[in-house]
């Protein structure tokens, strides 16, 4: 995955779901409003949802967050581009956010043996 200048030392979020987006986004609107150290917040999407559907669901964070820098992006909708995601960022400050009802999203990021939060946790 190609990296900008601009990445280093951001907090890479990376949201997958199907449905849940909104909750999944007010949940790291809350992350990243208690994370006061953060500048810069890179949006790592996967979901069934394509461009630019799936922003209707993550508005919220996207607007939330004017005083930071935001880059968003979308990087498909199966298990597998979750795994390439996470692969892809191992080793960087990362918060990965699932939601529960996408069962194979789940079974990616347990594969990838990475912890996740849902909007409940």
């Amino acid at each position: 995955m190609h990296s900008l200048n601009i990445e280093s030392n951001a907090l890479h979020l990376v949201m997958a779901f199907n449905e849940g987006g909104r909750e999944l986004a007010a949940k790291a609107l809350e992350i990243i409003r208690h994370a006061y150290e953060v500048k810069r917040v890179v949006v790592h999407v996967v979901s069934g949802k394509e461009p630019p559907f799936y922003i209707a669901e993550i508005r919220e964070l996207l607007t939330g967050n004017i005083s930071r820098t935001l880059i968003c992006r979308y990087h498909g909708s199966t298990p597998d581009d979750l795994k390439a995601v996470l692969r892809a960022l191992k080793g960087s400050r990362l918060v990965v956010l699932v939601d529960p009802r996408s069962i194979g999203y789940v079974k990616a990021a347990s594969e990838a043996q990475v912890q996740t939060l849902s909007a409940g946790g």
